[in-house]
């Protein structure tokens, strides 16, 4: 089923609804200003839907977008709310890049594709960018990076974490498609940063869902005991170790591609970046840093 045969089929009432805190501003503010970025079907390009539910980008919105703007507008509205809610409960991207936020006026952009493990898991990737810049350098909106939603499962197994570390392997892949067309001198880095970040990857996620194996799928620290606190600390910071690794060599590589004027590749190793260095940070605020204060408050 299509992306947007599957929204048109999401009723609201089968789920429970996204509890969200407005209370803090950024929250509320990208709440109000989230617009939706949904794949066009037939051909290249997207639909940019407002926080109002009406089109922004020009052209013939096509008879299911329409039909979905018409039909479906309570069903956009709770999507964007679980988008929310999902980002909040199995990432950090938000206070991660809370200065750029607040610099566009809130607005957050969440495109929403497949994930490619699953039918029933959205990936979806958020942007940011102003309002005056919305129509006429849409391209260069800002990519702040990206959560996956499970309608049925608010609360993703091990946060998230096990899809964060699977979608590496995509994203491998995405590097190496791209390449084929954005590298103007591919041969130059097949032997050297293509090959080595793509050992590293194999390596990371390996080992990172070993470390995983080793973890409860809810990674709750309230009533475990010391030793039990010890042993997770040890586990996560030895996987944060695996995808510093991994993200020093693809900044080297970025380095290196923007040395020789590769920006039309460079932006994608940037955005793979920007998703492992978001993975440790979601690590480090709610992982690392709440098992590290329990053990110092014993």
């Amino acid at each position: 089923m299509s992306i947007l045969d599957t929204i048109f089929s999401i009723e609201p009432s089968k789920y429970d609804y996204p509890t969200l805190p407005l209370e803090d501003p950024l929250i509320s503010g990208i709440r109000k200003k989230l617009h939706l970025e949904l794949p066009i079907e037939t051909k290249e390009g997207y639909y940019l839907i407002n926080n109002q539910l009406k089109m922004v980008n020009e052209g013939e919105a096509g008879e299911k977008i329409e039909k979905i703007l018409k039909e479906r507008a309570n069903t956009l509205r709770f999507l964007i709310d679980k988008m929310l809610e999902s980002a909040i409960l199995n990432s950090s991207i938000f206070e991660s890049n809370s200065y750029f936020i607040i610099q566009n006026g809130h607005l957050v952009i969440g495109r929403i594709k497949r994930f490619f493990k699953s039918e029933d898991i959205f990936e979806i990737k958020f942007y940011t960018i102003s309002e005056s810049e919305l129509k006429i350098h849409y391209t260069d909106k800002i990519y702040i990076g990206g959560t996956f939603l499970n309608l049925q499962f608010p609360h993703l197994p091990y946060g998230g974490l096990n899809f964060y570390i699977d979608s590496l392997y995509d994203q491998i892949e995405t590097l190496n498609f791209k390449s084929r067309t954005k590298l103007k001198n591919k041969k130059r880095y097949e032997g050297t940063f293509l090959l080595e970040i793509r050992e590293l990857v194999e390596e990371t996620v390996s080992r990172s869902l070993n470390i995983l194996s080793q973890l409860p799928s809810k990674l709750k620290i309230k009533r475990i005991s010391e030793k039990e606190t010890v042993r997770r600390l040890n586990l996560l910071r030895e996987m944060k170790h695996y995808l510093l690794e991994l993200a020093d060599e693809i900044g080297e590589f970025e380095n290196v591609l923007r040395n020789d004027k590769e920006e039309n590749f460079a932006r994608y190793v940037t955005k793979f970046k920007k998703d492992v260095k978001n993975t440790i940070n979601y690590l480090n605020f709610y992982y690392i840093s709440p098992l590290s204060i329990k053990l110092r408050k014993k």
